[in-house]
């Protein structure tokens, strides 16, 4: 116990002498200037070299502010600084000459990074990037630059040689490797998807290998959780998730439109030219009134002189794109369009597509039920009919000829 008490009283006596040293202020000297260098260089250095290495391009200036791409200078420059005051100093060089080279390797490396992924995002800015993206090339250099500034830093604070790190560590390696594979995978799959923010919990997102299709409930290192909308729960390898690829639909949430992509197949003996007397016909029906584009607005839009040149499914078309215009739901910033497809034996495909501007799904589905209603319910106004079977499509046709004939015998 003695010896104890006297072993404290003497490092007691040693700190409080050398807090009375001289060395003590030099100490605190030095990290006031660090300090004072730390926040020179952040303001107003950095700034300064931005704006050196954009000069020719300030398109490039966005990038580097957002990347943070020179802040590692700021630590650099002061740890040089303090390096250099330590070497004359030797009782301190002896316990910060480690950690300031780990120090050291550890900022460069994050520096070197940062310059790599500024690189690839200035690269972005050119449209030869989006023929030959080099995004991946350098991903991968960033993920090598990583790797050896770790094993340097370690090697600094371990005062060990690269080379015999390497050795035994490869040989450790392959023991994990067998191991902990899963693990491994999983903890790779997990920091891509965090780095890249891929999936986040409250996403939607659907995995059709694992027949997932509902809200992220889970992110935890070896598995993912998904809540089906029928409340079934399905949980995914997390690797496995990067493995066979995901649909997340953040992305539509985000944008504030939800897609209509929705058909109506039409009879095609339906389909006919329109008579003198059908524009002003159509024209009557208070519905249609509100949204139907004048006559002239029909020749300019269709391309020609006559409304007799426009076919009842072109007018019907110019209808909907003009209600679909004035819609309150539909996002109108987003592609809008109403088309033909291609003819098929079922009929001819006419297509709404557009973006209704609620992204909810209930509301979403309202609002789409609302606008094919609507279109059906005003077919007949335009003279078309929707197509069901062939069988009745005869009879109609065999109908239209007796009515026909009849017109003509009483004609005669």
């Amino acid at each position: 116990m003695e010896n104890t008490s006297d072993m404290l009283c003497l490092s007691f006596n040693g700190a409080t002498g050398f807090l009375a040293s001289t060395g003590f202020y030099f100490l605190l000297g030095t990290l006031a200037v660090c300090g004072v260098l730390f926040f020179v260089t952040r303001a107003y250095v950095n700034p300064l070299l931005i704006r050196f290495i954009c000069r020719k391009n300030h398109n490039w200036i966005p990038v580097f502010k957002k990347l943070h791409t020179l802040n590692q200078l700021a630590y650099l420059f002061p740890a040089f600084l303090f390096m250099i005051v330590s070497t004359y100093w030797k009782s301190l060089w002896a316990y910060t000459d480690q950690v300031l080279d780990a120090f050291i390797a550890v900022s460069i490396t994050l520096l070197l990074a940062s310059m790599v992924r500024t690189a690839n995002r200035v690269y972005e800015l050119y449209p030869l990037s989006k023929e030959k993206p080099i995004k991946s090339y350098s991903q991968l250099v960033v993920l090598i630059i990583y790797i050896f500034g770790g094993i340097i830093a370690i090697c600094q604070i371990t005062d060990t040689n690269p080379t015999a790190f390497l050795g035994g560590a490869v040989a450790v390696m392959a023991a994990i490797l067998l191991v902990f594979r899963d693990t491994i995978l999983s903890f790779i799959a997990s920091m891509q998807i965090a780095a890249n923010n891929l999936i986040i919990k409250g996403d939607w997102i659907v995995v059709p290998a694992f027949g997932a299709d509902g809200t992220v409930v889970d992110i935890a290192l070896h598995v993912l959780r998904v809540q089906n909308f029928d409340k079934t729960i399905v949980t995914i390898p997390t690797y496995k998730v990067m493995e066979v690829g995901f649909r997340n639909y953040r992305g539509m949430f985000e944008s504030g439109g939800r897609q209509i992509k929705a058909s109506l197949f039409l009879d095609l003996n339906s389909v006919s030219f329109m008579a003198d007397e059908d524009y002003e016909r159509i024209n009557q029906h208070p519905m249609v009134q509100k949204y139907l584009p004048t006559a002239e607005e029909l020749k300019e839009e269709h391309n020609v002189t006559d409304l007799n040149a426009i076919t009842n499914s072109g007018i019907l078309r110019s209808y909907l794109i003009s209600y679909l215009k004035q819609h309150p739901k539909i996002n109108q910033e987003m592609i809008l369009l109403v088309r033909l497809l291609e003819p098929t034996a079922g009929g001819l495909p006419l297509q709404l597509y557009c973006y209704t501007s609620d992204t909810r799904w209930v509301y979403h589905e309202g609002i789409k039920g609302h606008i094919m209603e609507h279109t059906l319910s005003l077919l007949d106004v335009f003279g078309l009919r929707v197509y069901q079977n062939s069988m009745d499509t005869d009879i109609a046709v065999i109908d239209r000829v007796s009515q026909n004939i009849m017109k003509k015998q009483k004609a005669s």
